[in-house]
């Protein structure tokens, strides 16, 4: 085991508490356990921890990365997610795989919400030719998070969102049931009002008929 892992599970036991880690798990409606730090905690051991411990190449990082992911309680694999994002001059297309397989595992909000428009997002600014085959393929795979994950990775590009992309994805999702999937096709619409109101509000008004009444409410919010 990595110190920094130890470490983490040991500030992490240390801040448990009992009864704030079954009100997470309810509310997450999740089956991993929690061991109850509260975000302001965790937030003030990430900060200790990156001072204490520097990860010096890319291999020790994405040990450090994978051995907290498949540890038994969510807050390791949030302490994941901060070591992912810590170490930014790592972010190549190298780790696209990785970013794929905590997606698929991750399978829930709390995860994608936070890889799609941070993570997969900056790469597909990096690198935007091979990601954006890689999102297509995200956008028709059976994995209905890698489905969200390629909605919500312009989430951050205001004027620099690649309008025909966003639109194409929507328009190949726009039919599913899926609550998350309509849910996100209103959050993408929404912030991208934000920049190009009138674009939104025309592609909403074409497409009405096919859109779900949930995606039309959440992407009407500023138009």
């Amino acid at each position: 085991m990595h110190p920094l892992v130890k470490a983490y599970k040991e500030e992490f036991k240390i801040n448990s508490n009992s009864e704030d880690a079954i009100q997470m798990q309810r509310y997450m409606k999740s089956s991993m356990p929690y061991y109850g730090v509260r975000s302001p905690i965790k937030k003030k051991i990430d900060l200790r921890l990156k001072k204490k411990f520097e990860l010096k190449n890319f291999d020790e990082w994405y040990l450090v990365i994978n051995e907290l992911w498949d540890a038994q309680y969510r807050e390791e694999r949030y302490a994941a997610m901060t070591v992912l994002s810590q170490y930014k001059i790592y972010h190549t297309l190298k780790i696209v795989p990785l970013i794929e397989h905590l997606i698929v595992t991750g399978a829930w909000w709390d995860f994608i919400d936070g890889l799609a428009p941070n993570t997969v997002g900056s790469l597909l600014k990096k690198y935007p030719k091979e990601m954006r085959k890689t999102l297509e393929s995200w956008n028709n795979s059976k994995q209905m998070w890698l489905r969200r994950a390629s909605i919500l990775s312009q989430l951050k590009f205001k004027s620099e969102t690649d309008e025909k992309l966003l639109y194409s994805f929507i328009r190949n999702r726009m039919h599913e049931d899926e609550f998350f999937i309509r849910k996100a096709i209103g959050w993408a619409f929404r912030e991208y009002s934000k920049t190009n109101k009138e674009s939104v509000r025309d592609f909403i008004s074409e497409n009405k008929n096919e859109l779900s009444k949930l995606s039309i409410k959440e992407g009407s919010k500023y138009i």
